[in-house]
């Protein structure tokens, strides 16, 4: 059996060695110098094909960056128009505010002018009361509480029969005689809402203005409702519309909330 694999070896180199000779015999001869030339025709071939690939690669890279759309240099853009509209909703608020703070200034100037000239003439009557003789002859001047009340009905009945000046003289001599009466507020209240019935609206809120330095009284809302009402009837909304607030603010109680919301809402 050993044999025969040898055998069989030795048969087979022989046959591979003849298949070699007969295809080395087939190829023709090529010389030293036609092999070289023909190795640097190969390289040649080569290196251009390299060359070729790298400038199409750089063609092709120059047609991506020509295709970018290029960046142009351009000014901020302007406002938007919701932007614009805003700030000028803003600007023309601010503007409405100011406008209502001045109205509100020039009515109180007016009302600190007229509350003045009140002051002066009522001083003017403490000297002239001061040094009038006492009566010798008539009706005696009462000054009992009693016909304190009396003539406070008396002064009312001026107002009922709308003898406005009359009874402003008569309230303002009660406060002069007795102004920490308990009827005293009432009376500069009445002073103040006859000066409103005669369309005298700057003293009326001047003398409306003065119930707020009684101590203890009750017309702390009535007064303050007038002044609203009186700045209505003086055209100035902006001071109106501001002394409506404040009295919803400051009497959350009062019997008048109802009236100072429908007068604000007309506003």
């Amino acid at each position: 059996m050993r044999c025969l694999h040898v055998g069989m070896a030795i048969a087979l180199s022989l046959v591979l060695a003849g298949c070699a000779a007969r295809r080395q015999s087939a190829l023709p001869e090529e010389t030293d110098e036609a092999y070289r030339d023909r190795i640097l025709s190969l390289l040649e071939s080569e290196e251009g094909s390299k060359q070729g690939q790298a400038t199409t690669g750089t063609a092709a890279a120059m047609e991506a960056t020509a295709s970018v759309p290029q960046r142009e240099a351009t000014s901020a853009p302007p406002l938007s128009g919701s932007l614009y509209a805003s700030t000028q909703a803003r600007y023309d608020a601010l503007q409405s505010k100011l406008r209502a703070r001045q109205a509100t200034l020039d009515s109180l100037r007016r009302v600190l002018a007229s509350a003045d000239r009140e002051m002066a003439r009522l001083e003017q009557q403490v000297r002239e009361a001061r040094t009038a003789p006492a009566p010798t002859t008539g009706r005696p001047v009462p000054t009992a509480a009693s016909s304190y009340e009396a003539q406070y009905q008396a002064a009312l009945s001026l107002v009922e029969r709308q003898n406005f000046h009359r009874a402003i003289s008569e309230f303002e001599r009660l406060i002069a005689a007795n102004p920490q009466h308990r009827l005293a507020d009432n009376c500069q209240y009445w002073i103040g809402q006859c000066y409103y019935d005669l369309g005298r609206y700057d003293e009326a809120i001047a003398a409306f203005l003065k119930v707020f330095s009684f101590a203890a009284t009750d017309k702390y809302d009535d007064a303050h409702l007038m002044i609203c009402k009186s700045y209505i009837a003086l055209g100035e909304r902006a001071a109106a519309r501001a002394e409506l607030n404040s009295f919803l603010l400051h009497h959350p109680t009062s019997e008048y909330r109802a009236v100072a919301q429908a007068l604000l809402r007309r506003l």
